[in-house]
């Protein structure tokens, strides 16, 4: 009896904290860590071009992300998602709301190529979306090939975990 009262009590409260009508501001920024931002580069032709990345997050332009981002052709923001195993439907249920609507998702899953669960590629399929799965590095390189030729493309990006530091094998000519 006490638990069940309990329940109904707590569901009453989160109801009541959870409201659509209920807007909550931090005058002293303390809880700043929790608020979600979108970093919209409207009123100008500048496109989110990813300019690096690194095991920490990615730089665009002049900004600096720190973890997983979602990235649109006209703002980004933080993607909570920290493995590949973690991407779902419910991850990515932004991005079939977008207007204009995208016509191309490229999917980031860090170091290496991952396979996503059929569930989700059928329901960004369902949605009329082409999905583009890859490693971070080569969905980074994709996304801003998509970008510059105009398509309506938008990214999920993971950061590779660690980053390959070893030189490319130095060319030799060979005489004869």
């Amino acid at each position: 009896m006490l638990l069940s009262r309990t329940g109904r009590n707590l569901k009453v409260y989160a109801r009541r904290w959870t409201s659509p009508l209920c807007r909550f501001y931090s005058v002293s920024g303390e809880h700043d860590i929790l608020r979600t931002s979108l970093e919209v580069i409207a009123g100008s032709d500048q496109m989110p071009i990813i300019k690096s990345y690194s095991s920490q997050g990615f730089s665009i332009g002049n900004i600096k992300i720190i973890g997983p981002a979602a990235i649109l052709p006209k703002g980004f923001f933080l993607w909570k998602v920290k493995r590949n195993e973690n991407i779902t439907a419910r991850n990515l249920s932004l991005f079939p709301v977008l207007v204009p609507r995208i016509d191309i998702l490229v999917i980031g899953t860090g170091n290496n190529l991952a396979v996503l669960h059929p569930d989700v590629l059928k329901y960004l399929r369902s949605n009329a979306i082409a999905v583009e799965v890859q490693d971070t590095p080569n969905a980074c390189a994709t996304f801003n090939f998509l970008l510059e030729e105009g398509r309506q493309v938008a990214a999920a990006l993971i950061p590779p975990a660690k980053l390959n530091t070893t030189p490319p094998p130095s060319s030799t000519s060979v005489h004869a």
